[in-house]
């Protein structure tokens, strides 16, 4: 405790503690799920693991529009007014059954355009239906950290990696690595996921609220929500877009090298992912400016020597990593790896910086940074869609983001220069 104090003062004692707790248990599950990822991936091979990485893609952008930016600004407004909890919680439910109902009609018509769903309907179906539960998952633990509850995140977490886990070596001992299973069984881990989370959630909806606390609480999220929405969705479109268009313009072999060094990128920045998640409720709850200002250099310190310490090995020693983690298959990967290190420590930034940005009330900047990222990533793939190599796909994703990085922080260093006049 003396040391979490000493560095950040007494009122980021309880973000670090929630933060190094959160981010020792990842550690840890991390180590097994990543070791099974690989065995998962060598066992399907270049082309099924094109294909299972862009139905997870195709799953994920949608429920990012159905959630329509809702768990951040649950996240913020739980933790700035906790009484007015079960309030938040019933709106961001209704609306997301709603979103729903409008959105899984228009995901399924645009989706099966493409040539990799046409090829394999019934994974795409799958993968569709898999858009609920991601969707339900996501705004839970996005309320679970606005109520400070980081063991009962941290367990979520835990449940989801285990049992997928267990669920991926059965596949490996009877040898039934196909793409349908591989997407049921993350399919699964999630549904567990989500039992559990509605269960932690409950005594904070036994009390259906009132008509008019449902609109008190909706007046109050509604400008965070929709810039939060158009910062969740670009965020993402920037984070899939390239595996998307890959599955649509290049090869599944192209695809599959791509996916894989993306792979291990991703899987780092679940770490500085966790900073970014915990920012925006630990803002809120700072009551002064002086305190304020503190966390956010603390809070920016501590994620680029996090990003550094996890992409340099990735930088420098990118095919000894795909060597050992994948085998001689999938080396073609190996220089991925290299660029997209770069553009880890960009995306890990600009993460934080958004979080930092939604605490200040300053949603046109908030959507400014996020469409800056939009606009690069987009131009850069219309230019050069017609070469779309693994290596090109590569140095496309980490140059739209360090661009995207250079203009988030400099977002970050505005808002507080104008908050200090």
């Amino acid at each position: 405790m003396r040391l979490f104090r000493f560095y950040g003062g007494e009122t980021m004692a309880s973000f670090h503690q929630a933060v190094a707790r959160t981010i020792v248990i990842q550690i840890g599950m991390l180590a097994f799920s990543t070791v099974v990822s690989v065995l998962i991936s060598r066992a399907l091979g270049v082309d099924n693991r094109g294909i299972v990485s862009w139905m997870l893609a195709y799953s994920g952008f949608g429920s990012i529009c159905v959630t329509l930016g809702m768990g951040q600004a649950v996240k913020k407004y739980i933790a700035k007014l906790p009484h007015h909890a079960p309030a938040f919680i019933a709106v961001d439910l209704i609306i997301l059954a709603i979103s729903l109902l409008l959105f899984l009609p228009l995901l399924y018509y645009y989706g099966i355009s493409a040539p990799i769903a046409r090829h394999n309907p019934v994974i795409f179906l799958l993968a569709l239906l898999l858009v609920p539960y991601l969707a339900f998952a996501g705004i839970l633990n996005e309320i679970l950290i606005g109520l400070g509850k980081s063991l009962h995140f941290n367990l979520l977490y835990v449940i989801e990696k285990c049992v997928n886990m267990a669920l991926n070596i059965s596949l490996l001992a009877f040898g039934w690595v196909y793409p349908l299973v591989v997407v049921a069984t993350y399919m699964t881990a999630i549904f567990f996921r989500l039992v559990v989370g509605i269960g932690f959630i409950r005594p904070y909806i036994r009390r259906p609220p009132t008509r008019q606390e449902l609109w008190e609480a909706f007046r109050i999220m509604r400008k965070l929500i929709f810039s939060s929405y158009f910062s969740n969705l670009t965020m993402y479109y920037c984070s899939i877009l390239l595996t998307i268009v890959m599955g649509i313009m290049a090869t599944s072999k192209e695809l599959g090298y791509f996916s894989i060094a993306k792979f291990v990128t991703d899987q780092a920045l679940m770490l500085p992912g966790t900073l970014a998640s915990f920012t925006l409720p630990q803002l809120a709850k700072e009551k002064t400016l002086a305190g304020q200002k503190r966390a956010k250099e603390h809070i920016l310190m501590l994620t680029l020597a996090m990003l550094l310490v996890l992409a340099l090995p990735l930088f420098f020693f990118p095919a000894t990593i795909t060597r050992l983690l994948f085998g001689e298959a999938f080396m073609p990967a190996a220089p991925c790896l290299h660029i997209l290190a770069i553009g880890m420590i960009a995306s890990g930034m600009i993460g934080v910086a958004n979080s930092i940005i939604a605490s200040q009330h300053q949603e046109r900047l908030l959507m400014l940074n996020s469409g800056t990222l939009v606009l690069c990533i987009t131009l850069f793939t219309l230019l050069f869609h017609n070469d779309l190599t693994a290596v090109t796909a590569s140095y496309i994703h980490s140059g739209a983001h360090i661009i995207g990085m250079i203009v988030a922080l400099g977002i970050v260093v505005y808002t507080r220069n104008s908050t200090e006049n």
